[in-house]
């Protein structure tokens, strides 16, 4: 579990990053990858 935490904290962080640099492409990508961790990580309780 927490490597699981430790993705969802990358990814998020790399996001924030990205809409810094308004890649919006690249956000709309992550932000699903993001969604399917916490999915996955609320399915793991």
């Amino acid at each position: 579990m927490e490597a699981v935490d430790s993705l969802i904290k990358a990814l998020s962080n790399h996001i924030k990053e990205n809409i810094k640099k308004a890649m919006p492409n690249e956000i709309a990508e992550m932000t699903k990858a993001l969604a399917e961790l916490v999915s996955a990580r609320a399915a793991q309780n």
